[in-house]
């Protein structure tokens, strides 16, 4: 029970940190139209999703619900997760991609048959894909990074940008999880924790941003 409550408390602090943040771009996304916005505002709804998909897991573990209601909640967390992720690298690239035809409908799409190939096929695909898709986005964006300190109200692009560096940093301690966590069960705790950090440190630049603009 002392795990589920852990869970429950980690859950609802990421979750709370995504819909803040969700909420507090929406004023400026409905003020500037601007697409990259919309595309981080649904990075950070289906951030929350995946996660209130896991805690579910932990609410089919305690009550030894039937298996398939595993299933679903594994396939939801991985497309969520997914679109989430997706949707984090292109509100900083969409004008890069959208010339290539991919459009919003894309990315969902993409993220379902992710899903689907890591439940019937590739178990943990998702996380060296998550690795290589911010990993690009972080690379082919680091210059407008670079060029938008200092001029007057990139604070949006910068959190973009920073937003990316911390997703990054998220997925790769899960990724190494993977293979630590079965010697060294402890671990969990620790890489909880760091993920908890890294949404509230995303959370207070996003707080900061909008207050300042």
């Amino acid at each position: 029970m002392s795990s589920f409550i852990t869970e429950l408390v980690y859950t609802a602090v990421i979750v709370l940190s995504c819909m803040i943040m969700w909420l507090r771009t929406q004023r400026i996304y409905e003020l500037s139209g601007h697409l990259g916005i919309k595309y981080f505002r649904l990075s950070m709804l289906f951030f929350g999703l995946a996660f209130l998909s896991r805690f579910g897991l932990s609410v089919v573990n305690l009550y030894s619900l039937p298996h398939d209601y595993t299933v679903l909640l594994n396939v939801a967390f991985t497309y969520c997760l997914m679109a989430a992720s997706l949707f984090l690298v292109f509100s900083l690239t969409w004008k890069r991609f959208e010339r290539f035809g991919v459009v919003e409908g894309t990315l969902f799409v993409a993220a379902f048959v992710i899903a689907l190939i890591e439940f019937v096929w590739i178990p943990n695909l998702i996380f060296p894909l998550q690795l290589g898709i911010v990993g690009y986005a972080i690379a082919i964006t680091y210059r407008n990074y670079l060029d938008s300190r200092g001029q007057k109200g990139a604070g949006m692009r910068q959190l973009y940008f920073a937003a990316l560096v911390i997703a990054f940093l998220g997925y790769l301690f899960n990724f190494l999880v993977i293979y630590i966590a079965p010697y060294f069960p402890w671990v969990l705790y620790y890489v909880d924790s760091i993920t908890v950090v890294l949404f509230l440190i995303l959370l207070y630049g996003v707080l900061k941003v909008t207050r300042d603009g």
